[in-house]
């Protein structure tokens, strides 16, 4: 069958989904190819591309290892399609990777300090 696109081999997308995607970020067979924002999960998507984007930073910068071509594929192939209830274990591997705060703490403090802020301007009868 054709490629989906021109600038893609067909072991890239299916045209259902992405393939080969380390972490679902790193093309593993060529981690110079990258995708932030490619995600499946049901749980604040920002916060998955944040994770996503600060993983890829971290690679770009040269400042993260990554695992050889045979290890990516293999990591790819068990990591399976959906991340449903997954999303918590696949940030927190991110975040382990590249340094960053683990998911449930990043969620708790943000919904926690949007949630004090609403109530400041509540108290202050600054919502319509």
């Amino acid at each position: 069958s054709s490629s989906p696109s021109p600038f893609f081999c067909g072991d890239v997308t299916d045209n259902k989904k992405m393939l080969n995607l380390y972490k679902r970020v790193l093309y593993s067979k060529d981690p110079t190819l990258a995708f932030v924002g490619i995600t499946n999960n049901n749980l604040s998507p920002f916060i998955v591309f944040e994770y996503q984007a600060h993983f890829l930073a971290k690679f770009v910068c040269g400042e993260m290892k990554i695992p050889t071509q045979e290890e990516m594929l293999k990591q790819v192939e068990n990591d399976g399609d959906s991340l449903f209830l997954q999303t918590p274990a696949y940030c927190n591997s991110l975040a382990k990777m590249s340094g960053k705060e683990n998911y449930w703490w990043a969620l708790f403090t943000r919904r926690m300090r949007w949630m004090l802020g609403c109530m400041w301007v509540r108290e202050r009868g600054m919502f319509c």
